[in-house]
C-alpha cells in the first residue's frame, strides 16, 4: 500500500493544468516546515479506486501507509528536513460522500466518513501521549526504552509487561520528560439547523483534533470533518461496572473551515471591484432586495428588512450628547405557513456569523448558556448558546490592572485562585471562573454616587491580540481589551474602549467611600511570630484554658504550632494564640491587650493596642523620608530631617515615644553638596527607631505600592496624609499675572521616587474628595493638587497633625477659576439647560445674565461646570424650581464623580491572560482610577432565576438526602424530607434549572460559623435546592463517631495553619484537624432556651473528640442526661 501511494502522489497530474500536484505539494512542505499533506479524496479516487474504498474500509492502515509515503518521497526531495520530522500526516478532503450526524450508526465504526455542521464547542488545547519512555528499575539493567514498540499509546496509558531490553519483568518508571506528546482538543459540533427533521432537537458529535487541527476552527464556524469513527465506553462503563453501551466520536483527520465568521473573511482586489461595481448599478438595490430568500415570493418590505439587518447601520452621536447605535433588529410576526422560519434560516445560513434557532432552545438558558458535564473528565462546562454564538468578543484586564478590593489596592491576577478555578465557556472560548466575595468601589449610575459593592465571580480567558493603553489626564493608564466597556463622559453612556480618541472624558470616581474600622495590631502580627505572655496575661490565659477544658498540646500539635514555658513566661506561636481565642470566643476582648512580640530576638510590645493616627503619621513620614531595614532578626528605621525643621523633628520625637514608648536614637550629620553648580551646605539630624515590631508594622501598610494602605480608619489615613506632606510635600503659594492682572494660588506637591507608589496616593487623597494628579519628572514623581477648593480641603483634614498645614496662611480668593474635576457630563448639562430655559422665561433669565449661558449649553456649545451650577443655583433661588430639575442639578453636583481626559492612547500586542469581575447590581468597578464595565458575558445575559439555577448547576455541592442536620431553633431534619416538603407546599414559586430546582425562602434559619471570629451565629438562609444525585458520593467519618456524606464538590471545612480554609470533600485526607463547636444559642422559648443553655455550659466538644459531661456527681451528671433526653 505504500508503494501504491508513492505512485499516486508522484505520478498524479492535474486534469486542468496538467502539472504533477503532489510533487509541487511535497516541495513546498520542506519549504514552509509543514507537517501535514492535503490530498484531495477527489484525486485518489480518479487515480486508483481500489486505494479510495482502502482508505475508507481500513482507514487505520491507510493513514499509516499513506504517512510513511510521504517520508520516503520526501527523503529524496529534502533528506535533512525529513529526517528531522518523525511522522508526517496526510489529511484527506472533499470525500465522495458526506453523511449526516444522525446516520452516523454502528456500521461506520473504524470506516473513514465525513460530516457537516457547526461547531458550538472547544476545549482548551492539552497535551497526548504518543510514546511513553520507561526506566526499567532493575539495578541489573536500567534501561530506557519507548512504549509500545509499534504504533502509538490508545486512549489509556499502557504499562510494559516486560523489558523488552533484557526480557525481564518488574517495576518501570514512566519518564514524562523523555516522552512524546502532540496536541490534543476536543470540539462539538452540531448538526445544520437545515437538516434537523420537524419536531427534533438537534443532534451533535464530539469530535477530537490532534496535531496541527487544534485551534483551526472556532465557534459559530461551519465545518467539515473528516476522519475514523470510533466510539469510547460511557462513564459507568469506565467506572467497570460492566455496561456494553458506547458512545461515538469522532477522530478528526482533517477540518474544512466552509464559513468562517466575519472578521476571518479577506476581501481580495478582485472581491473589492466587483462590488464597486455594483454600487455603480441604480437598481442595485432592488437586486439586493430580490435576492434574499429568492424562492419566497413577494414579501418585498421583509426581505428589504432583512437587506438593512444584515447591512448594519453607523452609529451616530448628535450635537446633544444623544447617542444612536448602529445594529438593527428585526421582529417579525405572522400568521402560520407564511414563510417565517423559512426567511429566519436563510438569513442565518447567509449571515457571517448567524445561528438560528426555534422552540426549546430561545428559553434564556438556551439562547445565552447551557451548564454540560463532560463525559470523561466530570468537569462541568459553561457552554454558549445561541446568542452567544452570534455576539462578539469577551471584555477583559490586563493582569497588572490594580483594583481596590477589600480596601486592598491589589493586581487584579492576584484574586484569582487557580486551585479553585471552575472551567467554562464564554463566545465558545474557554474560559476559567473563580467564585470571590470581595467588596470593591464602583458608581450607581442612577445617581451619580460612589459605593462599595460585593463582587461575586472573577473570570480569566487567553487573550492573542492587540490591547489599549488608554492614559488620562490624571496621570494613570488602563491596559485593556479593545471591546472593555467604559463610560463615555459626556454621553454617560457605555462604549468600547477602541472608541474612545484622545481628548474624549471617562468617568471616574472622586470619592472613594471611607470607613473607621480599627486595625488591630493582633491582627496583623505573622502566624509563625511568637506571642509572649506574662504576669497578668499569662495567668488570664491559663484560667481560660482550664474553664474552657481545652487541651492545648493536642491542639498545637495537629495545628503544627508550638508553645512552651520559660523564665516563668508563656511562649506561643501567634497563630495558636489566635486559633484558641476564637474558639473560646475572647478574641475581640484578647484584641485590646498590649502584648509582647517575639520573631527570634527579644520580645518587646508597643503603648499602643491599634494603629492609631500618631502611628499614622510615622508611617506617611517613613514613606515620604526614611527608608527601613527588616528582616528575620532584626528591623529599623531610619529619617534624616533638617535641623531647620525643628517643629517636625520634635513632632517625630514625640510621636515615636507615644507609640514605643522610647526614645529614638538621634545624631547630627553635615552634608554638602553641589546643585546646579552651587555648593550647599546642610545641617542634618538622624533619628534612627531600633524596633524590630514597629518596623514589621510600618513595613506591612507600605511594602507592595502601599497595597494595604486604605484599610487604614479614615482618623490614622488623614494622619498619614498628614506625614506625607510634612516630609516629602510642599505647600507654596504661586504668584502669576493674567489680562495685566496678579493672581496668587496655592497648590501642594507631594514628590516621591515610585510611580507605583505615587499612583496610590491620589487614590488615597479621593477617600476625602481631594482630586490630584501624577506627573512624571525626570528622576520622581509628583502628585499635584492645584485646585484652590481641594488644597483648602486637604489643609482641613491635615491640620490636627501637620506642621507644614499649621503653618501656611492661604491667600484670599480673587476669582473663580474652573478646575478639571469640576466639569459635569455633557449630557447632563444640556438637559438642565433645556429644562431652565423652558421653564423660566426668556426676561427672566436675560436679567439674571443666564440666558446665553444656558442658551450655549443647550445646543451643546458650551458644558456647564459645577461652579456654574452653583451661580445658577444661588440666582434662581427666589424662584421656583421643579423637583425635577433641582434633583438632576443637586446630582450634578455630587463630588463624587469626575471626568478624567485621555491625553494618549496606544495599541499593544499582548499574548496571555486577561482577568474581569462580575459586580452584580452595578455592574462596574474602579480599576487603575477608573470606573470599567464588569463581565460582557452569558452570566449577565440570563434572567436571575437561570442565572441561579445554573450557578447551582454548576456547584453542585450538596447534601445526600438522608442527611441530618440542625436548624437554628433545635430541631434536628432530613435535609432531603425537609426540602421536598417545602417544595410540594411552595411547588408554585419553584425555579427550575438544568436538573437543579430551587425555592427562595424567608424563613429559614440556621447556625453558622464566622470563619474570621470563630464564633457561632445565627444566619438567614435565602434558598433551597434539590439537584439530580450524582454517581457516587463522599462518606468522611470523624473520630466522634459522627459521619457527613455530601457529593464530591461539597466544600468542608477544615483548620490549616490556625485558619479555618475550605476544601473539597474528595480531596480531603485522614487526620485533618476540623472545627467543633463548643456552644452556641438556640432560637426557642426562653425556659427551654435557659436549660439548652444550662447543659451547653456543662458539655466539652472538643475538636474530633466525643463530647462531654463535667459535673461534681453522678447524680448532677444524670440529671442533665435526663433534661437532654426529655428534649431529645
Amino acid at each position: 500500500m505504500v508503494t501504491r501511494f508513492k505512485k499516486f502522489l508522484w505520478d498524479f497530474r492535474d486534469r486542468k493544468t496538467g502539472l504533477f500536484k503532489y510533487r509541487e505539494r511535497l516541495s513546498q512542505m520542506a519549504l514552509m516546515g509543514q507537517r501535514s499533506l492535503i490530498i484531495d479524496f477527489n484525486d485518489i479516487t480518479l487515480f486508483d479506486r481500489g486505494l479510495a474504498h482502502t482508505i475508507e474500509r481500513d482507514p487505520d492502515t491507510a493513514i499509516e501507509a499513506a504517512s510513511r509515503a510521504i517520508k520516503e518521497l520526501l527523503m529524496k526531495e529534502n533528506p535533512e528536513y525529513a529526517e528531522s520530522i518523525e511522522k508526517f500526516y496526510p489529511r484527506f478532503r472533499n470525500p465522495s460522500r458526506v453523511l449526516k450526524i444522525r446516520e452516523l450508526t454502528s456500521e461506520y465504526i473504524g470506516k473513514f466518513v465525513a460530516i457537516e455542521g457547526i461547531l458550538t464547542r472547544l476545549t482548551k488545547v492539552e497535551a497526548r501521549m504518543v510514546k511513553a519512555v520507561y526506566k526499567h528499575a532493575d539495578p541489573e539493567c536500567g534501561a530506557e526504552f519507548e512504549w509500545p514498540e509499534e504504533g502509538e499509546m490508545g486512549e489509556r496509558i499502557e504499562k510494559p509487561p516486560y523489558c523488552p531490553v533484557c526480557g525481564k519483568s518488574g517495576k518501570f518508571q514512566l519518564l514524562l520528560h523523555r516522552s512524546r506528546f502532540i496536541d490534543w482538543q476536543k470540539i462539538v459540533v452540531q448538526e445544520k439547523p437545515e437538516e434537523i427533521p420537524p419536531g427534533q432537537i438537534p443532534r451533535s458529535i464530539e469530535v477530537v483534533l490532534t496535531g496541527d487541527l487544534v485551534d483551526s476552527a472556532r465557534p459559530g464556524d461551519r465545518v467539515m470533518i473528516t476522519g475514523i469513527l470510533r466510539v469510547m465506553p460511557t462513564t459507568s462503563a469506565q467506572r467497570g461496572v460492566g455496561k456494553s453501551v458506547f458512545s461515538f466520536y469522532l477522530e478528526a483527520n482533517y477540518v474544512d473551515v466552509q464559513q468562517k465568521i466575519l472578521e476571518e473573511i479577506e476581501i481580495t482586489r478582485e472581491d473589492e471591484e466587483k462590488i464597486r461595481e455594483l454600487a455603480r448599478d441604480p437598481w442595485v438595490r432592488e437586486k439586493i432586495i430580490a435576492s434574499i430568500a429568492p424562492a419566497i415570493y413577494g414579501h418585498w418590505n421583509i426581505k428589504e428588512a432583512i437587506a438593512l439587518l444584515l447591512f448594519g447601520g453607523v452609529p451616530k452621536l448628535l450635537p446633544d450628547g444623544t447617542r444612536i447605535r448602529g445594529d438593527i433588529h428585526v421582529l417579525l410576526v405572522g400568521d402560520p405557513g407564511t414563510a417565517k422560519s423559512q426567511l429566519l434560516q436563510y438569513t442565518a445560513r447567509l449571515a457571517p456569523r448567524g445561528i438560528y434557532t426555534s422552540g426549546k432552545g430561545s428559553t434564556a438558558a438556551g439562547l445565552t448558556a447551557s451548564v454540560l458535564r463532560d463525559k470523561t473528565t466530570g468537569e462541568y462546562y459553561l457552554e454558549a448558546g445561541a446568542l452567544v454564538l452570534a455576539d462578539g468578543g469577551v471584555a477583559c484586564l490586563h493582569p497588572n490592572t490594580r483594583v481596590i478590593v477589600n480596601n486592598e489596592y491589589v493586581k487584579i491576577e492576584e484574586l484569582f485562585k487557580q486551585n479553585d478555578a471552575l472551567k467554562a465557556y464564554s463566545n465558545g472560548e474557554p474560559i476559567e471562573l473563580n467564585y470571590i466575595k470581595g467588596k470593591v468601589v464602583g458608581i450607581d449610575l442612577r445617581d451619580l454616587s460612589s459605593k462599595q459593592v460585593v463582587s461575586t465571580i472573577i473570570r480569566r480567558k487567553h487573550w492573542r491580540g492587540k490591547i489599549v493603553k488608554l492614559v488620562f489626564e490624571s496621570g494613570y493608564e488602563l491596559l485593556v481589551t479593545p471591546d472593555h466597556l467604559l463610560i463615555d463622559g459626556d454621553t454617560l453612556e457605555w462604549k468600547q474602549a477602541a472608541e474612545f480618541k484622545v481628548g474624549d472624558k471617562v468617568l471616574s470616581i472622586q470619592k472613594i467611600p471611607g470607613h473607621n474600622n480599627d486595625i488591630y495590631i493582633l491582627d496583623i502580627i505573622p502566624e509563625e511570630w511568637m506571642a509572649v505572655l506574662e504576669d497578668k496575661e499569662k495567668d488570664e490565659f491559663n484560667k481560660l484554658m482550664i474553664q474552657s477544658h481545652i487541651d492545648l498540646p493536642k491542639i498545637a500539635t495537629r495545628l503544627g504550632k508550638k508553645f512552651y514555658t520559660a523564665r516563668n513566661k508563656l511562649y506561643i506561636n501567634v497563630g495558636l494564640l489566635r486559633s484558641v481565642l476564637k474558639l473560646t470566643n475572647k478574641y475581640n476582648e484578647w484584641r485590646n491587650k498590649k502584648i509582647k512580640y517575639s520573631r527570634k530576638a527579644r520580645s518587646e510590645s508597643l503603648l499602643i493596642y491599634k494603629i492609631t493616627p500618631e502611628l499614622g503619621y510615622l508611617m506617611g513620614f517613613v514613606h515620604g523620608d526614611g527608608y527601613i531595614v527588616l528582616n528575620e532578626r532584626r528591623g529599623f528605621i531610619s529619617i534624616t530631617q533638617s535641623l531647620k525643621h525643628k517643629q517636625i523633628i520634635d513632632k517625630i520625637i514625640n510621636y515615636i515615644t507615644r507609640v514605643t514608648g522610647k526614645k529614638p536614637h538621634m545624631r547630627r550629620r553635615r552634608t554638602v553638596s553641589i546643585i546646579h553648580g552651587r555648593k550647599i551646605v546642610s545641617d542634618d539630624v538622624v533619628i534612627t527607631i531600633r524596633s524590630l515590631l514597629l518596623t514589621y508594622i510600618i513595613n506591612y501598610f507600605l511594602e507592595d505600592g502601599l497595597k494595604r494602605i486604605l484599610r487604614l480608619p479614615d482618623n490614622v489615613l488623614k494622619a498619614f496624609i498628614a506625614g506625607l506632606i510634612d516630609s516629602d510635600g510642599s505647600i507654596s503659594i504661586k504668584r502669576t499675572r493674567r489680562n495685566n492682572r496678579r493672581y496668587e494660588i496655592v497648590h501642594v506637591d507631594i514628590i516621591l521616587s515610585d510611580l507605583e507608589q505615587a499612583r496610590m496616593i491620589p487614590l488615597i487623597l479621593r477617600r476625602f474628595d481631594i482630586y490630584s494628579r501624577i506627573r512624571k519628572a525626570r528622576n520622581t514623581v509628583k502628585v499635584q493638587i492645584t485646585s484652590r477648593e481641594n488644597v483648602l480641603r486637604l489643609l482641613e483634614i491635615i491640620k490636627p497633625y501637620s506642621v507644614k498645614a499649621r503653618n501656611i496662611i492661604v491667600p484670599l480668593k480673587k476669582k473663580n477659576i474652573s478646575s478639571r474635576e469640576g466639569v459635569i457630563p455633557k449630557k447632563i448639562s444640556v438637559e438642565i439647560a433645556r429644562r431652565l430655559i423652558e421653564e423660566f422665561k426668556p426676561y427672566t433669565l436675560i436679567k439674571l445674565g443666564l440666558w446665553s449661558t444656558l442658551y450655549e449649553a443647550s445646543i451643546g456649545k458650551r458644558v456647564l461646570t459645577r461652579g456654574l451650577l452653583n451661580s445658577i443655583l444661588n440666582k434662581l433661588y427666589d424662584n421656583e424650581i421643579s423637583v425635577h430639575i433641582k434633583e438632576t442639578m443637586l446630582m450634578a453636583l455630587k463630588k463624587d464623580y469626575y471626568l478624567d481626559r485621555i491625553v494618549n492612547i496606544k495599541y499593544i500586542d499582548y499574548n496571555g491572560p486577561v482577568y474581569d469581575l462580575y459586580v452584580p447590581g452595578l455592574h462596574n468597578f474602579l480599576a487603575e482610577g477608573i470606573i470599567v464595565h464588569n463581565c460582557i458575558d452569558e452570566i449577565d445575559k440570563m434572567r436571575e432565576e437561570d442565572r441561579s439555577a445554573i450557578h447551582e448547576a454548576l456547584e453542585q455541592q450538596s447534601f445526600h438526602k438522608d442527611f441530618e442536620i440542625i436548624l437554628a431553633n433545635g430541631e434536628k431534619i432530613r435535609i432531603g424530607e425537609y426540602v421536598d416538603s417545602l417544595m410540594k407546599k411552595h411547588k408554585n414559586l419553584v425555579i427550575k434549572g438544568l436538573d437543579t430546582e430551587i425555592l427562595p425562602v424567608e424563613d429559614l434559619f440556621l447556625q453558622t460559623l464566622d470563619p474570621l471570629t470563630g464564633e457561632v451565629i445565627v444566619t438567614r438562609a435565602d434558598r433551597i435546592s434539590r439537584h439530580k444525585a450524582p454517581d457516587k458520593f463522599i462518606k468522611i467519618q470523624y473520630s466522634n463517631g459522627r459521619i457527613l456524606l455530601v457529593t464530591p464538590e461539597h466544600p468542608i471545612p477544615v483548620i490549616k495553619k490556625g485558619r479555618i480554609e475550605f476544601v473539597r470533600a474528595d480531596k480531603i485526607s485522614k487526620g485533618v484537624l476540623v472545627p467543633g463547636v463548643i456552644k452556641y444559642s438556640l432560637l426557642r422559648e426562653p425556659r427551654e432556651n435557659e436549660i439548652i443553655n444550662h447543659i451547653l455550659e456543662k458539655i466539652v466538644f472538643e475538636k474530633n473528640e466525643l463530647p462531654y459531661i463535667v459535673a461534681e456527681n453522678y447524680d448532677e451528671a444524670k440529671d442533665l442526661q435526663d433534661e437532654l433526653l426529655e428534649m431529645n
